[in-house]
């Protein structure tokens, strides 16, 4: 886990909330969308981005 700690510090803090509330909290893309006040599109593309930056750190 600590692994992922400084890539994901260098992630934008809107990432890593769509990020928690998707992958920890259980929240659909359109929940998650509604809570940070963002298009589902736009949460799609944090998730990625997180995902990707989690990837690299690891490989």
């Amino acid at each position: 886990m600590a692994q992922l700690a400084q890539p994901l510090d260098g992630l934008p803090a809107v990432c890593r909330e769509a990020y928690f509330l998707c992958r920890v909290r259980g929240f659909s893309i359109e929940q998650a969308a509604r809570s940070l006040g963002l298009e589902p599109a736009v949460v799609r593309t944090y998730l990625v981005r997180t995902q990707r930056a989690c990837h690299a750190a690891l490989s």
